[in-house]
Order: structure tokens, then C-alpha cells, then sequence
């Protein structure tokens, strides 16, 4: 196996994700984060090692995995249920209150 040199600079960056990939996730273990911000750090990390990766082998070993997006499998029509419109109630008017003359407040003799 050939001996390669890497970066000194890009193992110092992904070390110091690393160590804010495991901070995170105990913080979300405390609930004093959200999974969104641990997925952050984590997308970080796998982006430095992709970039790791190409340095050391040439090109990726595992095809990248698509967005959420592309991911959606399309669903036949015949099994999606038809939907049927509500059936139409009669809407009755419904009564409005008149506004009652506000009523003077007895007044508190002081004695």
C-alpha cells in the first residue's frame, strides 16, 4: 500500500467536527439541542471525509445518496384514495345578537 500525504490543515478540520458531532449529540441526549443541529454538524463531517476520501483513493467508493426529494417513489393512481367532496349542508343564517346599551354601574356611597 502506498504511503499518501494528507493535509495537515483538512485532519485538524474534520477532528475538530468530529469533537462538535459528539458535543451535539450529547446535548440532544440532554435536549438542550435539536436533531436538526446535530444533523448539521454530522453533514459537515461526512462532507470532509468525502473529500478525505477522494484525496486518498481518487474518486468515492459509495455513490452519493440522493436528497429526500428524489427519494419519493411515485404512487399508482388506483392506489390512491378518490377523494370525495363533503356532502353539502343547508347553511342557515346564523342569528346575530344586537349589541345591549351598556348599563351604568351603581355608583358605591362612600361614607
Amino acid at each position: 500500500m502506498p504511503n499518501l500525504e494528507v493535509d495537515k490543515d483538512m485532519m485538524i478540520e474534520i477532528f475538530e467536527i468530529k469533537e462538535n458531532v459528539k458535543k451535539s449529540v450529547f446535548a440532544v441526549m440532554d435536549n438542550r439541542l435539536t436533531a436538526a443541529h446535530l444533523a448539521s454538524d454530522v453533514s459537515a463531517l461526512i462532507e470532509q471525509l468525502d473529500k478525505l476520501e477522494v484525496l486518498l483513493i481518487g474518486e468515492p467508493l459509495v455513490q452519493p445518496v440522493p436528497p429526500p426529494a428524489e427519494q419519493k417513489q411515485e404512487v399508482p393512481q388506483d392506489q390512491i384514495p378518490a377523494q370525495q367532496p363533503a356532502p353539502e349542508q343547508p347553511q342557515e343564517p346564523v342569528p346575530t345578537e344586537e349589541p345591549k346599551p351598556e348599563e351604568p354601574k351603581p355608583e358605591q356611597n362612600q361614607e
